[in-house]
């Protein structure tokens, strides 16, 4: 697979047309980028100074800066946890999704792009600010959704609905200084999270806290044994990664900003109490290609070792192999240390798409 043939993700029309009505409302438009640019940075230096606890909606230069920038990458991200799922079978039977800091909605818009049936998921949307419940409700309005929809002005995550809930902790986990306890009553949890180090390794904590409560992990995880990258370093974390076609108006916005998203990447779990038939036997490919004297390398992941696959330059010019791919291991491969060495090319079994 070349370069050029990676999985490439876009934004839907529907959301296109969401993003200008917000823009709208708060008195912005794509047509004119360096005044959107400026609140931009604005929002992302209160975000760097004072993390992710701070009143986004509250200004009207801030809510731009939302529809315009986070909240399309945001939606990307999770689009993607939401395909995961979908792929392994992890939606069905799913009745209520429970979205626990809800902001204005990305969950339900990602499930009604995303999940075929999603109109007859029942949505309870957790969210404390006001502005946002808000805008919320109005593009729900504006946009006629058939979907059943809770709005509930809190800081708590509520007890499930039912067996059949999920629970979407989605950048919200990252506000939180500890589990809401509620969190171990459900029976399935998706958790989406910025792809830093900080971030990323405290999510890797967070798996051993799901599996001491009874949880099994469908994603990004193969195996049910401890984290290798917790294990095994004090600075790896897991994050994956996808490419991401931006629309013209969006490379004129960058032109301003000292941002470049060509890719987004993000860390995330799925768990269940029920096992995921669909992972045994398999392995994540959890690292980009790495280039180094003599051999190409990949992080993958399959059991409590950290592993790469490994093609020497002097047999191979190296498979690219998309990262978040699934893919199936022979017992009998070839390994020295810790880097397998592949002789054939590996069939990808599942990869990103959108």
């Amino acid at each position: 697979m070349k370069l050029r043939d990676l999985p490439r993700f876009t934004l839907p029309a529907s959301l296109e047309k969401l993003i200008d009505w917000g823009l709208q409302r708060e008195g912005f438009a794509k047509s004119k980028p360096q005044p959107l640019a400026a609140a931009i940075l604005e929002l992302s230096r209160r975000y760097q100074d004072s993390g992710s606890k701070i009143e986004v909606w509250e200004s009207a230069a801030h809510r731009a800066a939302y529809w315009a920038y986070f909240l399309p990458l945001n939606f990307l991200r999770l689009q993607v946890v939401v395909q995961q799922g979908l792929q392994l079978g992890f939606w069905r039977d799913v009745r209520e999704v429970v979205d626990f800091g809800a902001g204005v909605g990305t969950t339900q818009l990602v499930l009604s792009s995303t999940i075929p049936d999603s109109a007859s998921l029942d949505i309870c949307a957790i969210e404390a600010s006001p502005a946002a419940r808000r805008a919320y409700e109005s593009w729900v309005q504006e946009f006629r959704s058939t979907q059943r929809l809770n709005l509930v002005n809190s800081r708590q995550l509520t007890a499930p609905p039912s067996s059949q809930s999920v629970v979407v902790l989605s950048y919200s986990l990252n506000e939180l200084d500890t589990l809401p306890p509620p969190l171990f009553d459900y029976e399935k949890i998706l958790i989406l999270e910025p792809s830093t180090r900080q971030a990323g390794r405290r999510l890797m904590e967070v798996r051993g806290q799901l599996q001491s409560h009874g949880f099994s992990l469908w994603a990004p995880c193969t195996h049910q044994g401890s984290c290798p990258l917790l294990a095994w370093s004090k600075t790896d974390w897991c994050h994956d990664r996808i490419l991401f076609d931006r629309p013209e108006w969006m490379m004129r916005l960058e032109q301003h900003l000292p941002l470049d998203n060509r890719s987004l990447t993000f860390s995330y779990l799925l768990a269940s109490r029920e096992p995921c038939a669909k992972i045994t036997g398999l392995t994540r490919v959890i690292g980009d290609t790495q280039v180094e004297k003599g051999k190409i390398k990949q992080a993958i992941c399959r059991s409590t070792e950290k592993e790469f696959l490994s093609w020497l330059k002097k047999d191979s010019r190296g498979q690219l192999i998309p990262r978040g791919s699934l893919i199936r291991i022979d017992e009998t491969i070839a390994k020295k240390g810790n880097e397998l060495r592949p002789a054939d090319e590996f069939e990808i079994l599942s990869s990103h798409s959108q």
